[in-house]
């Protein structure tokens, strides 16, 4: 919440009785807020998720429409294969962001809702309100492996969110497995580093996401993350509390934290711009002309013309990414305009 108290929120993700605030019956947030110290609370207005670009850049479309893609929320109060953990905080405006792992909705048919691609990438998205009242969401990472269990006990990526005391800042935090440096035989987190994300409310410049665990002394040994909701400020350094668990070798053996140095930003790690508009187009007619591609039929290699209806391109100094999806995987690069 604001730091007087004034404004703050309840956040569950669950599918709402009121067709309205769910148009398609999967998981999505459940959101009421106050700003009066929690003298009273309103549910938020209804809002469509599916028409914001960065769940239409990343996840896949309904098999039934493939213009169309339905987030779903992964909460810790769905089917255990469902469960996952969402970080929340509160920016400077008083608007609420949602860190958390949001997959595709494969059908939204009765006979087969709530099904989801087995072979989709994982994705964690900041999601979150802006000043005036619609919702927004950036990319923050990949998810590499799926949930570690040790015995009775699980954790997935423990998915958390911080803030500086004025709010101008956001971070996300998580553990993973970096199969980058493991390998790909890691499909379950048994080595988990802790990875990190911020973006800067007033700038709207972010973070490209970090291990900052790799090669250090406890290199892939960072197990039930628990996460501040405040970080530390010394002039342009951010310091992100944090610490870790190492279980006994049984269950029944003492388990012992520690705390984490060395999870910190710096002001020059906010590089990459966002930009504020949330929605797709609902015509893209509006705004451009899309050639059939030609030659077609084709083998090896077409081409598409774009016509732009009004000057759009007008790029500002800074370094933009771009991604290429083939076969279910993403490859991303960064371009830097002068």
């Amino acid at each position: 919440m604001q730091a007087d108290g004034s404004v703050g929120y309840i956040v569950a993700t669950g599918i709402d009785a009121d067709p309205e605030y769910n148009l398609y019956g999967v998981e999505w947030p459940i959101v009421y807020k106050t700003t009066n110290h929690g003298v009273t609370w309103e549910k938020i207005p209804a809002f469509d998720f599916s028409v914001l670009t960065a769940f239409n850049e990343h996840l896949w479309p309904l098999r039934a429409d493939f213009d169309k893609v339905v987030p779903k929320w992964y909460n810790k109060w769905a089917a255990e294969e469902n469960q996952s953990s969402n970080g929340v905080t509160v920016d400077k405006n008083g608007n609420l962001h949602i860190a958390a792992y949001v997959r595709s909705t494969y059908s939204i048919h009765p006979d087969s809702l709530n099904y989801v691609y087995s072979e989709e990438p994982k994705f964690i998205f900041d999601v979150f309100m802006e000043s005036d009242g619609i919702w927004n969401a950036i990319f923050v990472d990949s998810i590499r492996t799926d949930k570690h269990t040790f015995g009775t006990l699980d954790m997935d990526q423990r998915i958390s969110m911080s803030r500086t005391e004025d709010g101008s800042k956001v971070f996300v935090t998580w553990a993973d497995t970096d199969t980058r440096i493991w390998g790909s035989t890691f499909t379950t987190n048994m080595a988990p580093d802790i990875f990190s994300w911020a973006f800067d409310i007033d700038t709207r410049l972010y973070s490209v996401p970090e291990n900052r665990t790799a090669f250090s002394d406890i290199w892939g040994d960072n197990f039930w993350l628990h996460v501040s909701d405040m970080v530390l400020t010394e002039g342009d350094m951010y310091y992100i509390p944090v610490s870790t668990s190492t279980s006994g070798a049984t269950e029944d053996d003492a388990v012992t934290h520690h705390y984490v140095r060395g999870i910190n930003f710096q002001e020059t790690e906010w590089i990459l711009a966002h930009n504020k508009t949330s929605h797709l187009p609902n015509d893209s007619e509006d705004i451009a002309k899309i050639s059939q591609n030609y030659p077609n039929p084709f083998n090896g290699t077409t081409q598409v013309d774009v016509t732009l209806a009004k000057t759009a391109q007008d790029l500002k100094a800074g370094i933009y990414t771009y991604s290429v999806i083939a076969n279910g995987e993403r490859t991303t690069r960064k371009m830097m305009v002068k």
